[in-house]
């Protein structure tokens, strides 16, 4: 089993488990303080400025206890996964799935060879360079995500959040998305409009006219969202504001 940490840059940090093997919260621990020393190594101004996120999926060995009281305790920031996203998981999706075509069809009997397979998979191998990767995974991401970004390169200053990722990727407590996994009835924005998406409500909605006009929203496009520092701290707020509201 293997376990992979990268970014744009990059792999950061791999192990592979032993065979037959599961990741428990006590293991996954071991990992995450491996994971730590080698961003220290890797990405020392990442380190340094502590301006490195945490991707990782709500398996339950992620989610423990001891897992969240860890990464809070050394004020690490976690991108919140939300359900049904699987376009969220570039590892399953590109790195993985790669690496499956380097070894497929090789006879491999140790496991030893097995992973020197898989290692050499991410060597001087054009198809697996991960910027390459990075603009596959923005390439197929939904189209909510590309309503609020020209590329794959996010600023620095957005900092996903619970709040302000299910506005990104329209997964989350809107009445569209809501329909489409069929937790309710309609699509339709309480205003009347037929669709409740992320835009209507961030632009048009009467119903959020409030909450843009307390924080001086005003867009025309979910573009100008994330479009610069000020901006993203006012779209930020209104997401928080709009998701705590709908939850009374």
């Amino acid at each position: 089993m293997l376990t992979v940490f990268f970014d744009y840059q990059g792999i950061v940090h791999h192990e592979f488990q032993q065979q037959s093997s599961t990741i428990t919260a006590d293991s996954y621990l071991g990992v995450l303080r491996r994971l730590r020393e080698a961003i220290r190594q890797k990405r020392p101004k990442l380190w340094r400025r502590k301006s490195w996120i945490l991707h990782h999926d709500n398996a339950p060995a992620h989610t423990d206890l001891k897992i969240s009281k860890f990464l809070q305790d050394h004020s690490t920031s976690v991108f919140p996964q939300p359900p049904y996203s699987p376009n969220l998981a570039p590892c399953d999706f590109f790195i993985f799935g790669k690496l499956n075509k380097k070894v497929k069809g090789s006879e491999i009997s140790e496991h030893r060879r097995d992973q020197s397979g898989i290692e050499e998979g991410h060597e001087g191998d054009p198809e697996n360079s991960l910027p390459e990767i990075f603009e596959e995974y923005y390439g197929g991401a939904n189209d909510n995500f590309k309503g609020f970004f020209d590329t794959s390169k996010i600023p620095n200053y957005v900092q996903p959040n619970f709040y302000n990722v299910q506005f990104f990727t329209g997964h989350g407590d809107f009445n569209t998305y809501l329909f489409r996994i069929g937790k309710i009835g309609s699509p339709a924005c309480s205003c009347g409009n037929e669709q409740q998406t992320p835009e209507h409500l961030l632009i048009d909605c009467p119903l959020t006219s409030d909450l843009r006009e307390e924080n001086q929203l005003y867009l025309t496009n979910t573009k100008q969202a994330a479009c610069n520092k000020d901006q993203y701290i006012k779209f930020n707020r209104f997401c928080r504001m709009h998701i705590l509201r709908r939850k009374r």
